[in-house]
């Protein structure tokens, strides 16, 4: 750590802070460091923890881990974590500082936007593999290019993932219990992630996993996994497997309507659009 820190926010369980990490290799970069804990503050053990089984606020693992099975799927959807040090040498972990606007500040019309589209319900068959209960819309990030038009869609914040008790993917869903956040796996799905998916095996998955959760964890994450692959064979049946050139159609922007099933209208509901955006800016 290079310099003094700044608290970045403030969580019912931790502080978040802003510092510059000096790399091995002589670079630096800007990251966001968070204490680990092993247990929760009195009188705010969160209930979607409790409910998913996650027994204490050790989320070290669990943030590394969600990183890890991103990088294993190749999605590209998930902050780089690292388990690093604050000035005081207190353990904790440092993610890279995502960029763009939250999903709860993003313009109505950017969640049709085909790369939004793709890589939001991305960011969701990955939570519903690592059983992350706590994604609602300040809980990732979407970036744009110079022209505005959708470049990335990144996941922040991972702490309550990998819970025992989810062994279903559909169970991070709010339907399923109404302290979580999640929602049910999506109704669509491209050719690149089913092959993504299809050649992750259980084996895989516990090596990836090895040394960052429990024995339990890692069996309810195979459970997951062995439901996502039913799930992905049935889409196939139903024609709802599509290449990666179909996501600003008409036919996936009917799939992503129903909120109960998709990040994006779960999120565009409630999205502002662009002139009122403009307007309280200015």
């Amino acid at each position: 750590i290079k310099g003094d820190m700044e608290i970045l926010g403030s969580g019912n369980v931790n502080k978040a802070y802003k510092g510059v990490y000096k790399m091995s290799d002589g670079s630096s970069f800007a990251g966001v460091f968070k204490a680990e804990k092993k247990e929760f503050p009195i009188g705010k053990y969160p209930y979607s923890a409790y409910f998913s089984g996650i027994p204490n606020a050790i989320a070290g693992g669990r943030n590394i881990a969600s990183y890890a099975l991103n990088d294993l799927l190749g999605f590209n959807v998930i902050t780089r974590v690292e388990f690093g040090m604050n000035k005081e040498e207190k353990l904790g972990i440092v993610m890279e500082m995502a960029q763009g606007k939250s999903g709860k500040k993003t313009e109505k019309e950017l969640f049709n936007d085909p790369v939004v589209r793709r890589e939001l319900t991305k960011l969701q068959w990955l939570d519903s593999l690592t059983g992350q209960v706590d994604r609602h819309s300040e809980n990732y990030f979407i970036e744009t290019d110079a022209d505005g038009h959708g470049k990335r869609v990144i996941g922040i914040d991972n702490d309550l993932s990998f819970g025992h008790k989810i062994k279903d993917p559909n169970h991070i869903s709010i339907k399923h219990n109404g302290n979580f956040r999640g929602r049910e796996m999506p109704p669509v799905i491209d050719t690149e992630m089913v092959e993504a998916f299809m050649k992750l095996t259980p084996e895989k998955l516990e090596t990836s996993l090895s040394g960052l959760l429990d024995d339990k964890e890692i069996d309810a994450a195979k459970k997951r996994l062995t439901g996502i692959q039913k799930h992905i064979d049935d889409l196939s049946k139903a024609g709802c497997v599509i290449s990666q050139d179909q996501w600003g159609s008409e036919k996936v922007e009917e799939l992503l309507s129903d909120k109960t099933k998709s990040y994006v209208a779960r999120d565009q509901e409630y999205a502002k659009p662009k002139a009122t955006v403009d307007i309280q800016q200015s």
